[in-house]
């Protein structure tokens, strides 16, 4: 007899909270269908009721939750899902563009960057011929104030802007 009040305890609440609702889909895509149940739970929890979706059909228009606490005719109109499906939508497409825009910019820099382009042998025979530039230069220069010129307005600039190319490379390739 316990075991039965149990069952009947625990099982009950089961079957008695599904509620379902069902909208009329027909005029919609198919991409407007495949997120149904996402833009309704989204609908639904935003109404105030943290339901669970037990079951969804996009082919019927029907969505089920567990124990939701609003009136689902009042939250999950055609109306309101079509306007969530729009705005989700363009957020997903904004996101994608700014995505397509931040990726054609480290294809820029790969192809535009000549440090990304050139051969091991040819990057070698580059930093090689400056260095011994470099090293022309100061052997050059007669006396310190000289020197200082040199690195000053040379060699740091010009280490400084290949440093800034090699991490340009480098994160392009690395995306």
């Amino acid at each position: 007899m316990r075991v039965v009040a149990i069952w009947l305890l625990l099982t009950i609440p089961v079957f008695a909270s599904e509620i379902c609702r069902t909208v009329d889909i027909s005029p919609w895509t198919q991409s407007q269908r495949n997120l149904l149940a996402a833009v309704s739970s989204e609908l639904v929890d935003e109404a105030g009721s943290p339901s669970r979706i037990t079951r969804w059909s996009n082919q019927t228009g029907e969505v089920c939750f567990d124990t939701p606490t609003v009136d689902l005719a009042i939250v999950l109109t055609e109306t309101a899902i079509l306007n969530r499906y729009t705005s989700d939508e363009a957020i997903r497409q904004s996101n994608a563009d700014t995505e397509a825009i931040r990726q054609q910019g480290f294809t820029d820099e790969i192809t535009s960057n000549n440090l990304c382009t050139a051969e091991l042998s040819e990057l070698t025979n580059r930093i090689d011929t400056w260095v011994a530039n470099r090293q022309a230069e100061v052997n050059a220069a007669t006396n310190l104030a000289q020197v200082k010129t040199v690195l000053r307005d040379q060699v740091i600039p010009q280490i400084g802007t290949a440093l800034k190319q090699v991490a340009r490379c480098l994160r392009a390739r690395s995306r």
